[in-house]
């Protein structure tokens, strides 16, 4: 008989026999039905029925009788007022169903499910995937921001946007055999029939590009159209669709609001509604910001840039930010200049670029054995293509130095609302550590983060730099960067003042208790031949 102590015990799970009646649960299932004793009838546990299955409704079908032939079932059941899936699966020797019980409630409320049949539609199409194929790519494919191009715009240019897309879509299931599953009419899940002969990675390249090819033909409609795609692999699994938070994770993903406050400064600029001529304008900038990052894909002319991370005490040099800069027709842009654009649309190329750029360094940066840092976006983390980039970079320098540090700044956003995901993601890469970035700008859960620095998830904290550039004369902000010394020093964080523009501000944060900083006092950000000789000109 199962071994429920082996299985997942944070979820109710029940073994039952042929003849209905339970043979075993765990404790988290006692908690659940109170009543639930070895050798009673399952559906007068579960259902409150004294026959076996005389019920068939839209939520509610036994699994157990359907068994013969079938390894897996699953159905959802109302239990103490929360909606349950419950998973099914038949032992071969035993044959003994084991029943794991995993409230969905949380799950249909926080990612807009809706009625709970659509999220039983989907895990069965999951289900079956995964009993068809070893693992499963899953994707979330949205336009970002639909609700605003409906009150922007009105409601010929919301139409628009959504029947093209839909036949986008429809391209793309005839072209790369692709499976939706639709949510609304601006947001669709996807299931890669993965063929033995087709790469997902590539699969997903051409998918960001056809989005890209989208959205520039809204912009020749004076329609701003941001597409998202979030991608995710699943294995193959006999137990526990749900296990280990995978799926939640991948789905908490689809619920971020990092573009909002893009929207909102359209919104607030009303350039879309109200103004043609600075819409005109705004379009065609656009338009060039676009096309001189399509030839920057094109011809890899991505550049890493460094900014030192440094003390304040001695100067030296503790950490590196890695930040990207584009070569244009002899030109330098800052990836500033182009922060809507990277933010919005499909260009996680670039990243991947960078990366690859950054191992062309990599006897530079050895040899100054100083830990690198690098900003990892909501679509980066949710990019397959770059987490495989990302891996691939990591064990690069880490074989040929295992001792050698490689930081990833996460937003606050970020952390808080997909931590499971950068869990998982902390425990794909091992001896990864992760820095929050722009720490303070008001999404802080201190709790949360206290949390996240016991599980040795985060091990720095860089202040947002509108709390220390505007310390001077500040006595509450003055308190509040030293309230988060005292925190960073109590969980053993390294704690970043950033915007360090000048040497009263170098001298304010040191005073209270704030050990490293980053500014333009120190330095700019600078290709790595400029911070190497500067070190030497320092050595000497």
């Amino acid at each position: 008989m199962t071994n429920l102590k082996s299985l997942y015990e944070t979820k109710p799970i029940v073994s039952i026999n042929e003849n209905y009646e339970i043979e075993d649960f765990n404790l988290v299932a006692r908690n659940l039905f109170p009543k639930i004793k070895k050798g009673e009838k399952c559906y007068k546990v579960f259902f409150n029925k004294n026959l076996p299955c005389p019920f068939k409704d839209k939520y509610e079908e036994c699994p157990l009788k359907n068994l013969t032939e079938k390894k897996n079932d699953i159905f959802i059941k109302l239990f103490n007022n929360n909606f349950y899936l419950v998973e099914s699966i038949k032992e071969n020797k035993s044959k003994v169903n084991v029943l794991f019980l995993t409230n969905i409630e949380k799950i249909i409320n926080k990612f807009k499910f809706g009625d709970p049949l659509l999220f039983k539609k989907f895990v069965e199409k999951l289900s079956k995937k995964l009993s068809e194929n070893e693992h499963v790519y899953i994707s979330y494919i949205k336009i970002e921001n639909f609700q605003d191009i409906a009150s922007t715009k009105g409601l010929e240019a919301s139409l628009w946007s959504s029947y093209t897309f839909r036949n986008l879509l429809s391209y793309f299931s005839k072209k790369f055999n692709i499976e939706f599953f639709s949510l609304s009419d601006h947001e669709y899940l996807t299931f890669f029939n993965i063929k033995k002969n087709v790469n997902p990675i590539l699969l997903e390249h051409e998918i960001l590009r056809e989005l890209l090819i989208f959205e520039k033909k809204a912009l020749e409609k004076n329609i701003l159209v941001s597409t998202l795609l979030l991608t995710t692999k699943i294995a193959k699994s006999n137990i526990n669709l749900v296990k280990d938070g995978i799926l939640e994770a991948f789905l908490s993903l689809r619920n971020s609001e990092i573009v909002e406050k893009f929207v909102q400064e359209r919104k607030g600029k009303q350039i879309l509604k109200l103004d043609p001529i600075k819409l005109k304008e705004y379009i065609e900038e656009k338009r060039k910001k676009i096309d001189i990052l399509e030839r920057a894909i094109k011809n890899k002319s991505v550049i890493p840039y460094f900014q030192p991370i440094v003390s304040t005490r001695d100067k030296k040099i503790k950490y590196l930010e890695v930040l990207m800069r584009i070569k244009d027709k002899d030109k330098i842009y800052s990836a500033g200049y182009f922060i809507e654009e990277l933010l919005l649309h499909n260009f996680i190329d670039l990243d991947i670029i960078l990366l690859e750029k950054l191992k062309e360094y990599k006897s530079q940066i050895l040899s100054l054995n100083i830990p690198l840092n690098i900003n990892l976006s909501h679509k980066q983390l949710a990019n397959f293509n770059y987490r495989k980039a990302l891996w691939e970079f990591i064990n690069f320098f880490k074989k040929e130095n295992p001792n050698f540090t490689i930081n990833l700044e996460i937003t606050e956003q970020i952390l808080f609302r997909n931590y499971k995901f950068i869990s998982l993601l902390k425990k794909e890469f091992e001896n990864l550590k992760f820095a929050i970035d722009d720490f303070g700008a008001g999404y802080s859960s201190l709790s949360l983060v206290a949390d996240l620095a016991k599980e040795n998830l985060i091990s720095m904290l860089k202040i947002d730099g509108s709390l220390v550039k505007n310390v001077k004369n500040n006595p509450t902000l003055k308190s509040i960067l030293k309230a988060i010394s005292i925190f960073s020093q109590e969980l053993n964080l390294e704690c970043v003042a950033e915007f360090i523009e000048n040497e009263i501000l170098e001298l304010i944060v040191d005073t209270l208790g704030i050990k490293l900083g980053q500014g333009y006092y120190y330095s700019p950000p600078k290709p790595l031949e400029d911070i190497l000789c500067e070190i030497k000109s320092h050595k000497k």
